[in-house]
């Protein structure tokens, strides 16, 4: 059953490359387009790495249901010899892919470059894709004692299976040197990104009892006189919002703040955005029986929480690109709305609502894009819209 499969994914996956290094370039003989015409090219790029996957697949098919022709003369042992022939399929494709890319870039060099680009482009991008389908079609069709009987066949295959590892080897060679320092940019960057997200994934994955530890050492660690933000900034954690025994255990230490209401609305009025997140998160989960406690002073300070943020907004059309807020800037609305909506029914909540829609107008000079979008969208639910630009509200 998998063999029509690899034959038909190798000869269509050998067409569609052809189809593009061939056709789509006049036989490399056409010189590439420039300026608008060249958008066209997009096609043969989408063409060549279809017809790439399709071959790959196909080798490795191949590789699962043949004696491994491509790798059948090196003595290795049976899972390598597959590993090396989907190998040599990736390589061969990857020069194919090269090749187009060397004749796009052939326009504007001299008459001798041209000319070896021109001849390796047809082996490495005409020749190379037919050889290797010739190959891999010839390894899952033909037994393997077939082989062994006929030395002229086998010393044929023999030479195309070199040839082709050649042309891999061209492929991989001419990858790295077009590829490598931007693969190992990226490399680098996922490096960087890995070891800073170590740390929380690893609390991420504490028991739940543990992370409680944990967090009750960090916040015994604190000094006396540490300010109140530095333990409101642990509501914001992704840890602390699904483990209610740590949300307890800050609350509990909010709460021994000296004048903690009064701290609170300091907090809101001249701490970071990421202490006004912390400040709304603090109240959005607090109990009843505490919002009903403090119900006049936590209104009070979301209300200037609420007020700043629109006046920040206001004044700097970039806010969403905040630093605090760049890792998910809906969130923090989220956070602001749900703290107003804990006051909702109460005689505070209209203050509060006229809080929101002076957010919603200083939302409206924003910068046009996805976080604003989405920030829109959780106004737009609360009953807050963001007022169109084009049609400015008659109020």
């Amino acid at each position: 059953m998998l063999t029509p499969l690899a034959i038909l994914l190798v000869v269509l996956g050998t067409l569609v490359i052809l189809a593009s290094n061939a056709l789509g370039t006049g036989f490399f003989l056409r010189k590439p387009p420039r300026g608008e015409y060249a958008v066209g090219l997009i096609v043969h790029f989408a063409l060549l790495l279809k017809g790439s996957g399709l071959v790959v697949l196909g080798g490795v098919l191949t590789s699962l249901q043949s004696g491994s022709v491509i790798s059948g003369f090196v003595h290795t042992p049976g899972w390598a010899k597959g590993v090396i022939t989907v190998l040599v399929s990736i390589g061969v494709a990857l020069a194919a892919f090269m090749a187009f890319l060397a004749w796009c870039e052939s326009g504007s060099a001299g008459v001798k470059s041209r000319l070896t680009a021109f001849v390796l482009c047809w082996l490495v991008g005409i020749v190379g894709p037919i050889l290797l389908a010739t190959v891999l079609v010839v390894d899952v069709s033909v037994p393997q004692q077939t082989f062994r009987d006929d030395p002229t066949l086998s010393s044929a295959t023999r030479a195309a299976c070199w040839t082709l590892a050649g042309f891999a080897g061209l492929g991989y060679l001419a990858g790295s040197l077009a590829f490598g320092s931007r693969v190992k940019y990226m490399y680098g960057r996922a490096k960087n990104w890995a070891r800073s997200l170590a740390p929380f994934v690893t609390r991420l994955l504490m028991p739940r009892g543990v992370v409680l530890q944990e967090l009750r050492k960090e916040l015994d660690s604190h000094p006396a006189n540490a300010p109140l933000s530095d333990t409101l900034s642990y509501f914001t954690h992704p840890m602390v919002k699904r483990d209610s025994a740590c949300r307890a255990l800050l609350t509990q230490r909010v709460l021994a703040y000296p004048g903690v209401d009064g701290e609170l609305c300091t907090v809101m009025r001249a701490g970071s955005l990421r202490d006004r997140w912390s400040g709304f998160e603090f109240v959005r989960t607090a109990s009843p029986e505490l919002l009903k406690v403090h119900e006049a002073a936590w209104s009070e300070a979301v209300r200037i929480g609420i007020l700043q943020t629109a006046e920040d907004m206001d004044k700097t059309p970039m806010l969403l690109l905040d630093f605090d807020l760049k890792r998910n800037p809906p969130a923090f609305v989220k956070s602001l709305v749900g703290a107003a909506g804990r006051f909702r029914g109460t005689t505070h909540y209209e203050r509060l609502s006229d809080a929101l829609t002076q957010l919603a107008h200083g939302a409206e000079g924003l910068r046009a894009d996805k976080r604003k979008a989405k920030v829109s969208k959780i106004l737009k639910r609360a009953g807050y819209p963001i007022p169109n630009p084009q049609q400015p509200s008659l109020q």
